[in-house]
């Protein structure tokens, strides 16, 4: 605990008060449970408010250490859940399986690649370039026109 508010002392200084193990009992009391990182970054968003002059009262700077905390508690109660997942068993697929599973995916490829060439377009001329004073690019002028045309047939 004296490891982690030394950068108050350093700043605020050290009173009388701070030699008494009351002293630290109090704080030890208020902050114990919290992350070790959750109080560094609490101890480092009071030495940074404009506000802070004096050395921290316990319930403030367990307020600031507790916004810090909320996502390292989130994170460990996730990784104890996913450590008591049960390990499925290292079963391997039989050689009849892995052939079944071939020939699903060769089917599904060829049924993909024949519909994929049936949805291929034929390339669209490109409309880009610089526009006129109604804001039409030429190859866009001519592709209106082609259409036209073929729509009066």
């Amino acid at each position: 605990m004296r490891r982690a508010l030394q950068p108050l002392i350093l700043v605020y200084g050290a009173s009388e008060a701070t030699k008494a193990p009351a002293f630290w009992q109090v704080y030890y009391a208020a902050l114990s449970g919290l992350p070790t990182e959750a109080l560094a970054l609490g101890v480092k968003d009071y030495l940074a408010a404009a506000d802070s002059e004096f050395f921290p009262k316990p319930g403030p700077l367990r307020a600031l250490c507790e916004k810090h905390a909320e996502p390292i508690f989130k994170a460990a109660s996730r990784a104890k859940r996913a450590m008591e997942i049960p390990k499925v068993g290292g079963v391997l697929p039989t050689d009849e399986e892995k052939a079944a599973v071939a020939n699903m995916l060769g089917d599904f490829t060829s049924r993909i690649s024949e519909k994929a060439a049936v949805a291929v377009r034929p390339l669209q001329p490109s409309i880009s370039g610089k526009v006129d004073e109604r804001g039409i690019t030429a190859e866009m002028r001519a592709l209106i026109a082609r259409r036209q045309s073929e729509a009066s047939r």
